[in-house]
């Protein structure tokens, strides 16, 4: 009886936690603080942070000092980044942006930050005063940047040489990736493919699972996205420092051929080995044969618990003897990717057809709403019929 009493009590007061679910096109800004030595001077430097909390995709920049006008450029310069302006950005109370806290949660605003946000048209959002997980994605990223950007203490010349450094260190790792299109989950339509774990996306989009080795195997139908996520979850790990390599499975499998005809091989498998995502794309559209095969399972064998993976095919795992050819291969291979593995259900309709069908549709209509025009023969005007 009192084993019973105490149960019901615990199951009532069990500590509810819900989700936390971003919409595309909002943004996170802060501060944070790290060492360095700039101009042959050690210093504290103060790095911007801006995270879109979609797609976990950042832009960080540094300066000397927290300023007015660092603050400014830092905005300026991740809208460029970005491409685009946020639909609304969520901050702390920094005495930059807010010259007063009113009661009711209303702030009176700076006159330099209202002239930046009537400039650009974007909605200010603020934190309640010492409550710093309201804007948990960019405490995070001033964590991550402290840590992988700002560690060891950084040396350069000049604040502009330091940002420049760390800007083509992320475009090298893209281009070394050899994305065939840069892609991210903010321009995602994850309303078009409900068998998708969203809340599991975007929490791979923070890249913790490279840090743990895992895997991620993305099935379903030509045209769910599939390749689009892959690109989006490699992109997110280049800007958060890691190495990418990318390639579908057929012109991987004919790289591997080619380097063992040039006998070159063991230095690819070492590359691919070394590289901290690897990125197979369309296992599963055209056989392999029993060589490729082989050398494909080398590959992720050599990987197994070093490096993550990510796959994405057509074909549900019972079918992948079809493209592999060797059930004994199928069940080897099989067990080392999904040891540790998140796997994304992608099945519905092609993204692709529908937006085909949609254009044809379109231009239907275009053309039978010319067909029924009538003009004016003496003005010229266009007359509803």
């Amino acid at each position: 009886m009192v084993k019973d009493y105490v149960r019901i009590s615990r199951a009532r007061g069990r500590e509810t936690f819900v989700p936390l679910a971003h919409p595309p096109g909002h943004a996170q800004v802060d501060f944070g603080e790290a060492t360095g030595v700039i101009g042959g001077v050690r210093q504290k430097i103060h790095f911007l942070c801006m995270d879109l909390p979609q797609s976990d995709a950042c832009f960080v920049k540094a300066y000397p000092r927290e300023t007015t006008e660092a603050f400014l450029d830092g905005h300026v310069s991740g809208f460029a980044f970005f491409g685009g302006v946020p639909l609304s950005i969520l901050y702390d109370n920094t005495k930059i942006a807010v010259a007063k806290i009113c009661g009711e949660g209303q702030r009176e605003r700076t006159r330099v930050f209202t002239e930046l946000t009537s400039h650009y048209l974007f909605r200010d959002r603020f934190g309640r005063p010492g409550k710093g997980n309201d804007k948990g994605k960019v405490e995070g990223l001033v964590k991550h940047a402290r840590l992988n950007f700002m560690t060891p203490i950084p040396e350069a010349a000049s604040f502009d040489e330091l940002n420049n450094r760390e800007r083509r260190t992320i475009e090298r790792r893209i281009q070394a990736a050899r994305f065939p299109a840069v892609k991210s989950f903010d321009t995602f339509d994850f309303a078009a493919v409900p068998s998708l774990n969203k809340p599991l996306v975007l929490e791979l989009a923070r890249s913790e699972y490279i840090l743990r080795r895992e895997n991620v195997i993305a099935l379903g139908n030509s045209g769910t996205g599939k390749t689009h996520v892959a690109l989006a979850l490699g992109l997110a790990a280049c800007q958060k420092g890691f190495t990418v390599a990318f390639s579908t499975a057929a012109a991987l499998v004919n790289q591997l051929m080619e380097a063992r005809d040039e006998r070159r091989l063991l230095k690819l498998q070492r590359d691919l080995a070394a590289v901290k995502l690897l990125i197979v794309d369309e296992l599963g559209y055209v056989p392999l044969s029993p060589t490729g095969a082989e050398l494909l399972f080398e590959v992720f064998s050599q990987r197994y618990e070093r490096g993550s993976t990510i796959v994405t095919s057509n074909l549900p795992f019972e079918d992948w003897t079809s493209v592999l050819g060797s059930e004994r291969l199928t069940g080897a291979l099989l067990d080392r990717l999904t040891h540790h593995v998140s796997i994304l259900t992608m099945n519905g309709d092609s993204y692709r057809l529908r937006q085909s069908t949609g254009r044809r549709r379109s231009a239907a209509k275009a053309e039978q709403n010319q067909a029924t025009e009538l003009v004016d023969t003496d003005t010229g005007e266009i007359l509803t019929p």
